[in-house]
């Protein structure tokens, strides 16, 4: 977006998209958008036709390309993303499974019980997934190692870790309260509920004190 200095610079990336609940949705810029998308598309067309001048004046040398290090170092980097994704697919491909066998009575319920426990499941088991990947993508296997140039997001990485905690505290409670009106899922989500609470204290134990002790390596 072009330069707005009444909206908060990517507030958005951390929210949990529950609006009428947000303190700050007038500070939000992707708020704004929707609810102005005529002003926003014009918004977008002048910060693209900014950037087209300012991609102008840089010169990119023709023999430039990424080193045979550089890329080792990326692959390497995503094999261990891959390895520490493993529990968050599985996570949500049990929640995609259970929810396409829910017959469809049952989201048009009266039963707000029912819809909140459906509404926490379903749009926090989408969330996860992207969320943590952009958390722990790029973080050295240790907190002992220097971060990667170019791998490592520092202070969003921490925010990004406390959001995720709240998608994940959310899609564990719609875990909890499904049985009650769906007993018929008793058994997934009886396994998904103590997976969830695991990848929880993953990121307390694991995640969260790693990014911690990276940031003194932050240029932010």
């Amino acid at each position: 977006m072009t330069d707005r200095p009444d909206f908060i610079e990517g507030i958005y990336n951390y929210c949990d998209y529950i609006c009428e609940k947000c303190v700050n949705s007038n500070k939000c810029y992707l708020y704004w958008s929707e609810k102005h998308p005529k002003e926003a598309e014009e918004d977008f067309n002048k910060a693209s036709e900014e950037m087209d001048k300012m991609m102008e004046d840089i010169h990119i040398p023709e023999d430039w390309e990424i080193s045979q290090e550089e890329k080792d170092e990326e692959k390497r980097q995503e094999k261990i993303c891959e390895k520490r994704m493993k529990p968050v697919k599985i996570i949500t491909s049990m929640a995609f499974k259970m929810v396409d066998k829910i017959d469809e009575k049952h989201w048009k319920s009266e039963n707000i019980d029912l819809k909140d426990a459906l509404d926490n499941i379903t749009s926090n088991m989408a969330l996860v997934s992207a969320k943590f990947y952009r958390a722990i993508h790029g973080l050295p296997e240790s907190a002992n190692d220097k971060p990667s140039s170019g791998f490592f997001y520092g202070y969003d990485a921490e925010n990004t870790l406390f959001a995720l905690k709240g998608f994940l505290w959310n899609f564990k409670s719609g875990c909890t309260e499904l049985p009650v009106h769906l007993p018929e899922h008793g058994e997934t989500c009886k396994k998904l509920v103590p997976m969830i609470q695991n990848l929880l204290s993953q990121i307390d134990e694991k995640y969260l004190p790693m990014v911690m002790e990276l940031k003194k390596y932050d240029d932010v």
